[in-house]
């Protein structure tokens, strides 16, 4: 699906850009403190090359923790639904895009806003540390069926992303989901659609409820990993009020 990020569609996406206000969405590469499934800890040493008066920086990082990409928050969602399973559904999505006058276009990048990365911030260290086993688990995420996959296909979006640690519904193995449809194995296997996750969307919701606009120019710039199945999204919107 990157392949509809032309150089014209490039070209025209440049009006979002008019003030050169800069957001990082890329969370703290040491964020979740503890990472699901037995991922490596982000870790970070400095070596001193005395005598020379100079330090080197080495890090050991998995690539799908903290903000990643694997190849519209609502104000009535409550924050702390964020680490139950729930579902953003179709008609929530509908319902913001008419609210706010969103217009879709073919190779845009869809991002859903639930509060997971905020939510989290609060939590105690014994918290975080216990997260990825606490019961009972799951998530918020968007509904995984085949009305979602049809919407998300016919509008051509590049790449899809959110602040929450697994895009979809979570567990996506729950008996809530059709085990034929998983938003991961059909965008990223079937359709090459980049699923990007726990972007820091905080100070970008601020800033689009502020000026009471929606959309934005992204760049992001994974790294070049030979081979890989991830990598951190090094992503910076430039915001247009």
């Amino acid at each position: 699906m990157l392949n509809v990020i032309t150089p014209e569609t490039v070209k025209s996406s440049i009006t979002e850009i008019k003030d050169g206000i800069r957001i990082s969405l890329d969370w703290p590469l040491d964020k979740p403190s503890h990472p699901a499934f037995d991922r490596q800890r982000f870790s970070h040493e400095i070596l001193n090359k005395a005598p020379m008066a100079m330090n080197d920086d080495e890090i050991r990082i998995n690539t799908q923790s903290s903000t990643q990409l694997v190849l519209m928050g609502h104000p009535k969602w409550q924050a702390t639904i964020a680490f139950q399973t729930g579902a953003v559904t179709l008609a929530d999505l509908h319902a913001i895009i008419n609210e706010h006058d969103i217009v879709l276009r073919p190779a845009d990048i869809l991002f859903i806003r639930v509060g997971f990365t905020a939510e989290y911030e609060k939590l105690s260290t014994q918290e975080k540390q216990d997260f990825s086993t606490r019961k009972p688990g799951g998530l918020l995420g968007l509904e995984a069926n085949r009305d979602t996959l049809r919407w998300l296909w016919n509008n051509q979006f590049a790449a899809i992303a959110s602040d929450a640690a697994g895009f979809e519904r979570g567990p996506a193995t729950g008996p809530y989901n059709d085990p034929d449809v998983s938003i991961h194995q059909w965008c990223l296997a079937g359709w090459g659609m980049p699923i990007g996750e726990l972007f820091d969307l905080e100070e970008l919701a601020g800033a689009c409820r502020e000026r009471k606009r929606y959309t934005f120019f992204l760049q992001s710039t994974p790294l070049k990993i030979p081979g890989g199945v991830a990598s951190p999204a090094n992503a910076v919107t430039f915001y247009k009020p």
